[in-house]
């Protein structure tokens, strides 16, 4: 698909414009990502009126199987084109969610990638199940959805009841891309040399709420100017959720552990709006810290 087309694609639904081209097919390998970040999966050259949907799954008030006890929920996800019976479902993705303890209002942070094809009659099913350790998985319900509806009717804000009660909640996420580069970094080394650094991203909901790793760069060596090369993508933007990234900068140390050299909290939504580069102040328990870490739209 060319940067066109998913621009085109991307106004099309409403989403931010400077993310239009924040698709993972140039993105770096030379660090780990989320494991729950399925990848990207690519339309067939000249596809017309075909465009990237990235979402995530909820659900809410799934029912219990077993007296006095939530279930353990997990959402399976499929797709195919058209009703007829004959068409098998195909997962979408690594093909399910995670799994979730005890929690009947479940809110998964696996991101899915589906290319839509407008007008084809594409449909996605979902199952739920409650993971047993003895045992088959509890069947929670079930629920199909038509991709065409999804887009057009509900602009990819979605709510259906799943067949054994409870609800399925199906959210549109943008995908951000960013890199970073840090300056004045402590020097953490033997002897006053210079830093390992190396930097992990979290995201969360809420300034105080709890962190989600989405990637992990590789380490520079000797480095208190360090310019990471990663370009960096957070699947799971979703504007107005009140949602934080959390950077640590840390000294990699393969014999004593690693050391912090100072984090930093900031709000995504003014990140986003104003696509503009963030010089944040390091903070950590030196005082006499200056290194910064600096967060660029990529």
């Amino acid at each position: 698909m060319t940067k066109f087309s998913v621009f085109v694609g991307v106004a099309l639904l409403g989403s931010i414009c400077w993310c239009a081209n924040a698709w993972p097919a140039n993105t770096k390998t030379t660090a780990k990502s989320a494991s729950s970040t399925t990848v990207a999966p690519t339309p067939a050259p000249g596809t017309q009126n075909s465009f990237n949907l990235t979402f995530v799954l909820a659900a809410k008030d799934l029912p219990a199987k077993k007296k006095n006890s939530l279930p353990d929920p997990y959402i399976k996800v499929f797709h195919r084109i058209g009703t007829t019976q004959t068409a098998d479902w195909t997962p979408i993705g690594a093909g399910q969610t995670d799994t979730l303890d005890d929690n009947a209002s479940p809110q998964f942070n696996n991101v899915f990638w589906f290319v839509w094809n407008k007008g084809t009659g594409q449909q996605w099913h979902f199952e739920a199940k409650s993971h047993n350790t003895i045992g088959k998985d509890d069947a929670l319900g079930q629920v199909d959805v038509n991709v065409d509806d999804y887009v057009l009717k509900n602009n990819q804000d979605l709510t259906v009841k799943f067949s054994d009660g409870g609800s399925l909640i199906i959210k549109k996420t943008t995908p951000v891309r960013i890199s970073l580069y840090a300056r004045n970094l402590p020097k953490m080394d033997t002897f006053g040399g210079a830093s390992d650094p190396f930097v992990e991203c979290y995201w969360r909901v809420g300034r105080e709420g709890n962190d989600t790793l989405f990637y992990t760069t590789a380490k520079q060596d000797d480095k208190e100017n360090a310019d990471w090369p990663d370009i960096i993508e957070f699947s799971n933007y979703q504007k107005g959720t009140d949602q934080y990234w959390h950077f640590k900068v840390l000294d990699h140390d393969s014999t004593s552990g690693n050391d912090i050299l100072g984090d930093t909290v900031f709000e995504i939504d003014p990140f986003v709006t104003k696509r503009a580069a963030k010089v944040n102040r390091l903070q950590s328990e030196n005082k006499d810290n200056k290194g910064t870490l600096t967060v660029t739209p990529a």
